[in-house]
């Protein structure tokens, strides 16, 4: 009676141990660095994230991980997180001055690396750590969904908006009189002030909105609130409380150790 084959075990390919014992002494020179630096460089963390992924082409995963495991004394999850972040984080969408940790909130986003780095620009700009660069991503994510789900009256008149610009833009009578002939010098005098003046409006109109739309952001803009009634709707906010309480226990710990 015939018998079956016993399936083959598929042999890992060959790895040189000179090399991957160099590769390990390289995870040890950063394992000695990791707390120095963690929070005032990032660089090294990059240097961890990429030399993971040199470390799993070179001899594979299994043994690159459990290699690095031991050389940094870093959790295979940790490792995994600094390889993920690098795999989908290119190098020239990378912000400095920016934090890892911000780094690995966008590589959700890797198949957009434009919107990585503008992403990654905002919180440098607004000086946002990562709780709060996550919190302003979840914010952003739930303002999209509900926009695409069920548009509000906001959105319908946010389009009307931008069509009645687009309209004045390019209505006839303007796009006449920008290649025509000009009219009697009074109409002249009378259009420039009328433009100027909308202009001027428009552009007061412009600030306030950027003001008001404010309060949907995980911080108040640097120059605060125009309006006494937006600052204490803000105020109200109960993740705003926690946060200005910890800001505020922090910067008296700084102050008590400085004296």
């Amino acid at each position: 009676m015939p018998t079956k084959k016993k399936a083959l075990k598929k042999k890992a390919p060959a790895v040189d141990k000179v090399k991957l014992e160099q590769w390990t002494e390289q995870g040890r020179v950063f394992r000695a660095a990791e707390f120095r630096l963690r929070d005032t460089e990032f660089t090294h963390q990059w240097a961890i994230a990429d030399w993971m992924l040199d470390g799993v082409k070179a001899f594979g995963k299994d043994k690159a991980y459990e290699a690095a495991m031991k050389a940094t004394r870093m959790t295979e999850q940790t490792l995994d997180q600094f390889a993920h972040t690098a795999r989908k984080v290119l190098v020239l969408t990378r912000v400095k001055r920016v934090s890892f940790g911000h780094h690995r909130l966008v590589a959700k986003f890797w198949r957009k690396p434009q919107k990585q780095k503008k992403l990654l620009n905002y919180a440098k700009t607004k000086h946002l750590n990562v709780a709060d660069f996550d919190l302003y991503l979840k914010g952003v994510a739930h303002a999209d969904k509900k926009e695409k789900e069920t548009p509000t009256i906001a959105d319908v008149d946010a389009v009307r908006v931008m069509k009645r610009c687009d309209d004045l833009l390019s209505h006839p009578c303007l796009q006449a009189l920008l290649s025509g002939a000009p009219p009697a010098q009074e109409h002249r005098d009378d259009l420039v002030a009328k433009l100027k003046e909308t202009s001027k409006q428009l552009n007061e109109a412009v600030d306030l909105l950027a003001h008001r739309w404010a309060l949907f952001l995980p911080r108040p803009t640097a120059v605060g609130f125009r309006f006494k009634e937006d600052h204490e709707t803000w105020l109200r906010n109960a993740e705003w409380r926690r946060r200005q309480a910890a800001e505020n226990k922090s910067d008296a710990a700084t102050a008590g150790g400085g004296q």
